[in-house]
């Protein structure tokens, strides 16, 4: 009887574990998510992301991702809210001052390249780079 015992608790034991686990490793052939450090935080809300001599005028100018879609951006001593952004994936997309200027691009870790243009005609390639947090 105590080998019997024994013998549940360890099959109880392991199907305990496997199911912690996750169905992958209970072998129903599913894949586990691929979660890596580049898709698993790939949100820009919150952060603050500068530029260096960017468009016709040469600005340079500084982009807060703020919640809600708000964009801040400043440059040459001011700072504006009239500007709105959205993310799907690793594109991001920007406009300001009610679509004067649109910007379309792609993050790449701290980097985010980008195609930039205007009313005025201008287009321009746009580089952001990701600003330390605290500065």
């Amino acid at each position: 009887m105590k080998s019997l015992h024994t013998l549940l608790l360890a099959l109880f034991a392991s199907a305990v574990l496997l199911a912690l686990r996750g169905p992958a490793a209970a072998g129903d052939g599913a894949a586990p998510a691929d979660v890596t450090p580049a898709t698993a935080d790939l949100s820009i809300e919150g952060t603050t992301w500068v530029s260096q001599a960017e468009g016709p005028d040469r600005w340079n100018i500084a982009y807060t991702f703020d919640t809600g879609g708000i964009l801040v951006y400043s440059y040459n001593g001011t700072t504006y809210r009239n500007g709105t952004w959205t993310q799907d994936g690793d594109t991001i997309y920007l406009e300001t001052n009610k679509k004067y200027r649109e910007c379309k691009g792609t993050i790449r870790g701290d980097q985010i390249e980008a195609d930039s243009w205007n009313v005025a005609g201008s287009k321009w390639k746009t580089s952001l780079t990701r600003q330390a947090e605290g500065k």
